[in-house]
Order: structure tokens, then sequence, then C-alpha cells
């Protein structure tokens, strides 16, 4: 019967570069017993563990040095940039070092050296992490759509916690102007607003603009002739008096809430205005029923 493994020192952790271990006085024959895995070469996690994004791009990280950083998908999603499910399937995560070095390379890396100085790059809660506006110029080179870039960028410019300006990201495009994927990013530029507090809220705005439909205001405040507050929705049309909300599923599952929406579109409607409410279901058709709403109040194309 094999003897339990010692306990590893307590300033190695549960996950760990083979190197610091060996530094800390580990041996080789501790490092290959079975309460260890390996997920990448060089590295070391208790057997079992279950790694997310970020931890496998922490351990990358660790192992390559100091002088790489997360860029990409992997600081979009350190910095909590909204990206497409399809990107966040891929758990290979990216790090880039400064060209002219030598992109890095492992297993299950996505390695890159890119164009950047010292200002590209930030530490983001113990990570040293792509700026904002850099990301959103690196997410381009992956292949997102406009769309896609759209709601990230609106993201990062939203007014209630904004990560970057729009000048900032204009800067990036002056700065980079035959980047990989600078013509989709050059599209998407206009197209953002600092309004949006969802990526829902950006794709209904990006399908009422594919419709041809005007432009709405998001997040407009609702007062009523007092001036007295009265809601604050998630796209309107003041002109025609026509709004839009998007009901996630809390709206739904909890009545308490449910009730207080219904009493809150009874007032809206009291005093004028005709309420459009999207599920996620028929978000995609919305544009339809927008224009329909419109065209009553006297909209046309």
């Amino acid at each position: 019967m094999s003897r339990a493994p010692q306990p590893l020192p307590s300033e190695v952790g549960s996950r760990f570069v083979v190197g610091d271990a060996l530094q800390a006085g580990v041996s080789r024959e501790r490092l290959r017993r079975a309460d260890l895995d390996a997920p990448y070469a060089g590295t070391r996690v208790l057997a079992g563990s279950e790694l997310d994004h970020l931890d496998r791009a922490r351990l990358l990280s660790a192992r390559i040095g100091d002088h790489a950083f997360l860029s990409h998908t992997t600081a979009a999603i350190a910095l909590d940039i909204p990206l497409p499910w399809r990107v966040l399937c891929d758990d290979r995560p990216h790090l880039s070092v400064m060209a002219p070095a030598r992109a890095p390379h492992a297993a299950g890396l996505r390695g890159h050296s890119i164009e950047a100085t010292l200002f590209d790059v930030i530490r983001w809660h113990g990570l040293r992490v792509t700026r904002a506006a850099r990301t959103w110029l690196d997410l381009a080179s992956t292949g997102l759509s406009i769309d896609d870039l759209v709601i990230a960028g609106d993201r990062l410019l939203r007014w209630t916690e904004p990560l970057c300006s729009l000048e900032e990201l204009a800067r990036q495009l002056r700065e980079h102007p035959g980047a990989r994927g600078a013509r989709a990013a050059r599209a998407a530029l206009p197209l953002l607003t600092d309004r949006s507090q969802s990526p829902r809220e950006s794709l209904v705005r990006l399908q009422l603009a594919a419709a041809g439909l005007p432009r709405p205001e998001l997040n407009y405040v609702i007062s009523a002739a007092d001036g007295m507050f009265v809601a604050r929705v998630d796209l309107a049309f003041p002109e025609y008096k026509v709004l839009v909300e998007y009901e996630g599923e809390h709206h739904l599952r909890d009545p308490l809430q449910w009730a207080k929406d219904i009493d809150r579109f009874n007032l809206l409607q009291s005093l004028g205005w005709i309420c459009i409410r999207v599920e996620r279901m028929n978000a995609a058709s919305v544009h339809a029923q927008v224009e329909r709403a419109l065209a009553q109040r006297g909209w046309r194309r």
C-alpha cells in the first residue's frame, strides 16, 4: 500500500508552476503523484480541479512569465466584456507579448506577438491585461461580427461604469489602421452608444436599425406632466410615444415583480405611450411590432 502524499507547502497553493514548487522545496517525485494533474506542461493543480478560462490563463501566464499578458477574448472575459456564446465555448486562453518578441507557444494556448506599448497593458485583479480600448480592437481580429463589436463596445462606453471613451476606441483605429479586423471595427464605431445597459438592449437597437426604423433613445426617462418621475425604459421613441422593454426571466418568475410591471405599464399607457414588451424568444421580430406602433403614430418610411 502506497503512502499518502506529503502535504504541499502552503505558499505553493492548489494551482502552481512546477518551477515555483521546486524552489519551495517540493521534490520532482512529489510532483508526479496521482493527487496532482498537469493541465499544461510545467504546471500542476490538485487532481479533479475544475478550471475556468481565467484559471487557465493565470496558470499559463505564470508559466510564461511577466512579459506575457492576457489579450483578445481572454482579456475581454477578465474585463467582463460580453462575448457571443460560440467564442466563450473556446477555452484556449489568449496570451500576448509585445513585438518583436516571439509569440508564446504551448498546447492549449493561443499566443500572439502584437504591436503594443506598456500603456496598452494594465493590472486588473492581479492579472496583466490589455486596456479596454485595445482589447476591443483585438476582438475585431478574432472574427467577431459588427453586431458583436457593437455589443462589446456599448459595454465599454456604458455611462454608469465606462471602461473607456469613444475617443480611445477611435484612437486605436487611427494608430493601427491596418490591423486585422479594423474594417469591421470602423463600421461598428459610429453605431456605439454609452446608453445601453445590457447586450440585449444593444441587440434590439441594432435590429431596429437594420429594419430601417428611427434610432431610439436608450434608458429614456419618462416623467408625468408635473415633472414627477414615472419610469426609465429600455428603448423609447419620444416623438411617437412608443417604447420597448425587454423582460428578463426574473420579470416572468417573480410574481411581485410581475405585478409591479403591470402597474407600471398601465400607468405608461395612461400617459399615452404604446408599450411593447419583448421576451427573449421573440426579440428577433420586435422590429415588426415597433414598425406597426410607429405607423399608428404617424411615422412613415
